[in-house]
């Protein structure tokens, strides 16, 4: 888990390459055209998209999401699923077996997780990697988790970023739901590559398998494609890309990085990577949560506001004024990269999950952002080297070491 490589490959990737776009290409990684991003924040704004989506889908509507569990929002997404169904469009649902085992943070009963309502209405769902008793004795086994969270709509719209379909994602503002993201690009491209990740994804479970030539992707409009996207897929043919996605950042960042993480769990390299960054004069600010759902990861996260400060960045704390936890997993750059999707700022999403991110370097696709990075900023406070020590108890290192992997 530590790196002493860590700078040297990063001062490498500094030397030889002047943007994100020489960064990738070095490793044989194209971007995809694309339109410029939609961003959505709340689970109001998203399901109010996500619904839109559906019933504008012809051929098929292909999701992956972490968990599934049931909110009004998330059974008006169901129920526009399964009306698609009627009219002859094809639904998969991908989820991952993690769903079962969470507790609402307001009320600490378990979330129900409407399954069999969900197959009762047509719609075709698979467990991804189901949690069983006698796995326990395969831990590895176990920490294989599908973090990733897309849909595809007819291979034309790629949608991706943090938001389940669960009550944390999707729920109203005043039941403190979650401020996350979603981020919406029209791109044939991008959705043929997660078209056939998906499948693949899909027929580990399926009794019976699908195959790409059931979903078609359509003839591009040239019109709309006004950018270029980076999609980087974590998976089991691809590990290791959240690394990449990570090294792409640091190593091209010229004045000034923004990290909003949810779940900020560092080991060594990771806090090597914005130490190397700050060293080379780049201003580094970083933006945790309050609300967390529950101790362990305030505990975890918080352990290692110490050792930002340390090696020079800025800790910003988010208050949400209805208590809301700031999910979000975004990473900015000069104003103009984004990189955005369902990757933690941590070893278990460079290693252990499934993951998805979108990178761009498009002062415009930035600039989308302003509005709400702005008013993310209006609602922290920085955290003092004092408070910084007040997280270095006998409980948050505990919670800090176990969650290296639990996180």
């Amino acid at each position: 888990m530590t790196s002493c490589k860590t700078s040297e490959r990063l001062e490498e990737y500094s030397v030889a390459h002047n943007t994100i776009a020489q960064f990738f290409r070095s490793f044989s990684m194209t971007p995809h055209k694309a339109s410029l991003p939609s961003y959505y924040y709340t689970g109001e704004s998203w399901t109010k998209r996500a619904v839109e989506l559906i019933e504008s889908a012809e051929n098929y509507v292909l999701i992956d999401t972490f968990l599934v569990g049931s909110h009004v929002n998330s059974i008006k997404i169901f129920e526009a699923l399964s009306n698609a169904t009627k009219r002859g469009v094809t639904v998969k649902l991908l989820m991952d077996s993690a769903s079962y085992y969470r507790k609402d943070r307001t009320t600490a009963l378990e979330v129900p997780v409407p399954i069999q309502d969900i197959k009762a209405m047509g719609i075709d769902i698979i467990e991804y990697n189901p949690i069983r008793a006698f796995k326990i004795f395969r831990l590895l086994g176990l920490l294989d988790r599908d973090h990733r969270k897309f849909w595809i709509i007819d291979g034309k719209y790629l949608v991706a970023g943090g938001m389940n379909i669960d009550p944390d994602s999707l729920g109203f503002s005043y039941e403190r739901g979650s401020i996350d993201g979603m981020t919406e690009i029209y791109s044939p491209q991008s959705a043929a590559q997660m078209i056939n990740s998906f499948i693949r994804t899909w027929n580990l479970y399926a009794l019976e398998p699908i195959s790409s030539s059931s979903f078609p992707v359509p003839s591009v409009d040239e019109g709309l494609l006004e950018t270029e996207v980076w999609l980087l897929d974590q998976n089991t043919e691809t590990q290791g890309v959240t690394t990449r996605m990570f090294d792409s950042v640091f190593s091209q960042a010229e004045d000034s990085i923004l990290m909003i993480q949810c779940y900020m769990i560092l080991t060594p390299a990771l806090l090597e990577r914005i130490a190397f960054t700050i060293d080379r004069g780049v201003e580094v600010h970083v933006i945790l949560s309050a609300n967390h759902v529950s101790a362990r990861f305030t505990y975890a996260t918080y352990y290692s506001i110490k050792d930002l400060l340390e090696v020079g960045a800025r800790v910003f704390i988010y208050e949400s004024p209805e208590g809301s936890l700031l999910h979000k997993k975004l990473i900015t750059a000069d104003d103009s990269i984004v990189a955005v999707g369902s990757a933690n700022y941590n070893y278990r999403s460079q290693t252990a999950s499934r993951e998805i991110s979108m990178v761009f370097d498009d002062v415009i696709a930035y600039d989308r952002l302003s509005p709400f990075i702005a008013d993310v900023r209006s609602h922290c406070r920085e955290v003092s080297e004092e408070e910084s020590l007040s997280y270095r108890g006998l409980a948050y290192y505990l919670n800090f070491m176990m969650m290296q992997l639990g996180g």
